[in-house]
């Protein structure tokens, strides 16, 4: 495994902590709809919620660690966050734009952590796969 693919898993990993410290609300928010009850799209989100922080860890974890598994916990905590809440991976980020780009701001920002995550994940798979075939 290069030096470059296992720090550039681990600084994932860490702006990944960061996010979901940065992003709380989200799992405090998830808690007050889960409490409020109400109708089946207040409780997907709700859940939606819950899972983010949960797949966050995961994948802090898993990439910290090189496994799998943590890159496939970072593509569901991204997309969660991307699509029901709207959080930037790199937070605080977005809030430099003009409030009528910000959206856009996450987009591209996050688009941009999916490809270089599974750019990381798919040298770090490689290199395992080599070494398990003994080459």
């Amino acid at each position: 495994m290069h030096f470059h693919d296992t720090k550039a898993s681990k600084l994932v990993a860490t702006i990944t902590a960061v996010s979901l410290i940065a992003h709380a609300k989200v799992l405090a928010m998830s808690i007050s709809l889960l409490g409020n009850g109400g109708d089946i799209m207040a409780l997907l989100l709700a859940l939606g919620g819950l899972f983010y922080p949960i797949f966050g860890v995961l994948s802090v974890i898993g990439m910290w660690r090189h496994r799998p598994w943590g890159f496939y916990a970072f593509y569901a905590h991204l997309v969660l966050g991307t699509l029901l809440f709207g959080v930037s991976f790199i937070p605080f980020l977005p809030a430099a734009l003009p409030h009528e780009m910000r959206i856009w701001g996450v987009i591209v920002i996050n688009l941009f952590a999916l490809f270089s995550v599974a750019a990381v994940h798919r040298q770090i798979a490689k290199k395992q796969a080599l070494r398990a075939l003994g080459r």
